[in-house]
């Protein structure tokens, strides 16, 4: 039961809280925090763990790529579009989809 005091113009003062009051409400929201960051840190390990497993695939399909682009310039062009098609598997890039365009009309002209 809360208790109010009256000052001398009459109006109503809620009593102050009690230190012990005070320490419980901050165990509270100390323990809501500790809560809150624990729930929230498998989700942030799992996008990290997904950021990188996003970028090795990506640096596969570069490497890909590059292989693909010294075949093409060395003429072996059914080799080179195998491996523009191979880095698609990996990641999907502008790059390799151009190239492999420019093989099959190359291969077909040819």
């Amino acid at each position: 039961m809360t208790k109010y005091f009256f000052t001398g113009s009459m109006s109503l003062i809620e009593p102050e809280y009690s230190r012990e009051s005070n320490h419980d409400i901050c165990k509270a929201i100390n323990l809501t925090l500790i809560f809150v960051l624990l729930l929230s840190s498998p989700a942030a390990f799992a996008d990290d763990q997904e950021k990188a497993q996003k970028k090795a695939l990506e640096q596969q399909a570069e490497e890909m790529i590059k292989e693909a682009r010294a075949l093409e310039s060395s003429g072996q062009l059914l080799e080179a579009r195998s491996r523009y098609a191979g880095s698609q598997a990996f990641w999907e890039t502008k790059d390799a989809t151009q190239a492999i365009k420019h093989i099959d009309e190359a291969i077909h002209n040819g």
